[in-house]
């Protein structure tokens, strides 16, 4: 993970080069991320993994054109490159009329998404948290599944004008499904954290657990009206839902009226033909 003075010196060399290219103004972004994981399935441990990745965009502004690039190696060769790319894409972009300048300096907070416990992961306490919520599914001999992820993004940006920013987040979640043997009872939790320590993943498991026990041999109701509690989990996934669906809706409907425009307008613009009072076509008309 690349530090506030390692990330901003990355960004300071780009708009050098860019400078040197030939760039009137020029922003430089940079995100960084870690991500590591451990999945478990029928009751043991599966797969475990950690990622990173990097991105380095420059954006320059020529005359008003813009152009960008992107690439993801830090040796001086590759940010020159890309400076170099920018600046030319630009220079054959069409005019942008709604270009503002770039930022000047800005005063921004500290961070308060950021928790070291959860970018220095312990992966030994990752190890012993799992086979915790493992031993609980053995005990009331369920079969469980899931995750535990966590996520550590570093985001510096700078401009030409002299904005600079560096901004840090972690994330850690955890969920688990939990499955009797005869197979009719099932349950699911979930939760998340920015700081790995107030995730209680013993808790996540407990609720997991005890769904899929009082959920066993399901019983048919009669078609009706019944009132029904959903969880926090579950109103933001139907929130999720209904505002895709809305939005598709809307865009179909957009697109249903500029249907019945064009139509109308068609219509309008046809010829109009004389007709007599039975409604059919009068000669030479």
């Amino acid at each position: 993970m690349l530090t506030r003075d390692e990330a901003l010196k990355i960004c300071e060399t780009v708009l050098g080069h860019a400078r040197t290219a030939g760039a009137e103004d020029a922003s430089v972004s940079i995100a960084n991320a870690v991500e590591s994981h451990a999945r478990f399935a029928d009751n043991r441990v599966t797969t475990s993994g950690r990622s990173e990745d990097l991105d380095i965009t420059a954006t320059v502004w020529v005359g008003k054109r813009r152009g960008a690039a992107t690439v993801n190696d830090t040796s001086d060769g590759a940010l020159q490159q890309i400076a170099a790319d920018a600046v030319q894409i630009a220079r054959v972009s069409p005019v942008q009329r709604e270009y503002v300048p770039t930022l000047g300096p800005q005063q921004y907070t500290d961070d308060r998404g950021f928790a070291a416990s959860t970018a220095d992961l312990d992966l030994n306490a990752r190890a012993k948290s799992l086979q915790a919520v493992l031993e609980a599914c053995r005990a009331q001999k369920v079969t469980g599944a899931g995750f535990h992820t966590t996520r550590t993004a570093a985001i510096a940006t700078a401009t030409a004008n002299g904005n600079r920013r560096y901004f840090r987040s972690t994330r850690a979640d955890f969920s688990v499904t939990a499955r009797t043997p005869d197979g009719t009872g099932s349950g699911y939790y979930s939760g998340d954290q920015f700081d790995i320590a107030k995730l209680d993943t013993q808790h996540i498991a407990t609720q997991a657990v005890d769904k899929a026990i009082k959920s066993r041999q399901p019983l048919p109701i009669e078609p009706g009206n019944y009132p029904v509690i959903l969880e926090p989990q579950a109103v933001s996934d139907l929130i999720g839902f209904l505002t895709g669906a809305f939005d598709a809706r809307t865009a179909e409907e957009g697109r249903a009226r500029r249907v019945r425009r064009l139509l109308v307008h068609g219509a309008a613009a046809a010829p109009r033909v004389p007709r007599d009072h039975r409604g059919r076509a009068r000669p030479g008309g």
